[in-house]
């Protein structure tokens, strides 16, 4: 008979270690034994019912996911998209952590990481989460005895979902006998990723669509979909594709709305025609800048236009926003530059920025077909990186210009 501590049954229960020492000093936990200092109780003891409470007050009625490879991206917004459906969740971290979840030795003689491992395998689910994207740390033949193990701890008409590249071939079988005595649901999410190019996987909707497969397709089974998890691509130069105009502003807000406190953005724009006016694009695009730099994000931003267009700007919605957040606003002069270093404008172009020092973002004239593209070309990113640093020495406080 294998035994948990009470830390342990603490977290199975969801009351108090405090309690449940009391409780077991009270004789009223079965099996309990003292070893030593510490209270160790059968894996398998039901929680006692609390003479103080009525049913729903001790009763475990919350539902817990399992995630084998919590340690991939995704999980980063998977987890708490789940944890708001009220899930609680368990995670086995790499192959290392799921073969020794198979071992089979006595509590005393576990490791406390065998023993944290122990305690989550050992557990009732509603469902198990397999993700194997980008690390290819789990291997066929060892995670499909792990899987069917760790099965047989699902309730009725559970589902293991398997979340892998659409590349990668689809081993993972389960146990005829399990399907049959549990009713288990197998589903598969396929991501599509381009093949010999770089990219950035849109991780928040992938999350969205394992959250869907995993609460939406409640009876039936072996259901297999496609999903294209691809933001953008880059080619063998750094570069992406050219962007429309509506393509474009999805980019930029998915870049905004993952800037966090640690992140910095510097942008270089020319007050054209179609930027910085009230329609619905720039006015999301605006409030997502405001949005980023409450959670912490730096942005500068370079406003470059002539000195004599001043009062054209003096009265604009965005400008004003931007004048009293948190955003650092400069102007630069556009005639004064033309006179000095004519170099810069024909490199600023129709508006650069840079994210961290790695993604460039540079928009096209605003005349054509197409708006912009984005770069992790490094020398085209250290190379704007200067050509900003030169502007600087030409900017001052927009604050100070328009008053």
């Amino acid at each position: 008979m294998n035994y948990l501590n009470a830390k342990q049954f603490s977290e199975n229960w969801g009351i108090s270690e405090r309690r449940i020492i009391k409780l077991c000093k009270d004789g009223r936990i079965d099996g309990a034994i003292k070893n030593g200092r510490q209270w160790l109780i059968p894996e398998n003891t039901l929680k006692p019912s609390d003479k103080r409470a009525n049913v729903s007050k001790y009763l475990d009625t919350k539902k817990r996911v399992l995630i084998i490879n919590i340690e991939e991206k995704v999980c980063e917004y998977l987890v708490p998209i789940l944890q708001a459906e009220g899930y609680l969740i368990d995670g086995l971290y790499n192959e290392k952590d799921t073969i020794e979840a198979l071992k089979n030795v006595s509590m005393f003689q576990m490791t406390d990481d065998e023993k944290r491992i122990h305690a989550i395998t050992n557990k009732y689910y509603d469902g198990i989460i397999i993700i194997d994207l980008e690390n290819n740390i789990l291997e066929s033949k060892k995670y499909n005895k792990i899987i069917n193990t760790i099965s047989k701890k699902l309730y009725c008409n559970s589902p293991v979902l398997f979340v892998k590249s659409s590349s990668k071939k689809d081993t993972l079988k389960i146990n005829s006998k399990l399907i049959d005595e549990v009713e288990i649901r197998k589903n598969t999410l396929n991501i599509e990723l381009p093949k010999n190019k770089k990219y950035l996987l849109d991780y928040e909707n992938i999350s969205k669509d394992i959250n869907s497969l995993l609460t939406g397709f409640t009876n039936s089974s072996n259901n297999m979909i496609n999903t294209n998890g691809t933001i953008i691509e880059f080619n063998k130069n750094g570069k992406s594709k050219l962007y429309k105009n509506g393509e474009y502003y999805k980019l930029l807000n998915y870049y905004f709305v993952h800037l966090k406190k640690s992140d910095y953005l510097w942008n270089v724009s020319l007050m054209m025609n179609s930027e910085w006016i009230e329609n619905p694009l720039e006015m999301n695009f605006r409030l997502i800048n405001l949005e980023a730099l409450n959670r912490g994000a730096k942005i500068e931003r370079i406003f470059l236009f002539k000195k004599e267009e001043v009062e054209r700007y003096k009265n604009n919605n965005t400008l004003k926003i931007f004048m009293q957040s948190q955003m650092k606003t400069l102007f630069v002069d556009y005639n004064e530059v033309i006179e000095k270093e004519p170099d810069l404008i024909e490199a600023v172009g129709s508006g650069i920025a840079e994210i961290n020092k790695d993604t460039f973002l540079c928009d096209l004239p605003d005349d054509g077909e197409y708006r912009a593209y984005v770069s992790i070309n490094k020398k085209e990113i250290d190379k704007n990186y200067e050509v900003y640093l030169k502007l600087k020495k030409y900017a001052v406080d927009l604050k100070e210009v328009f008053n």
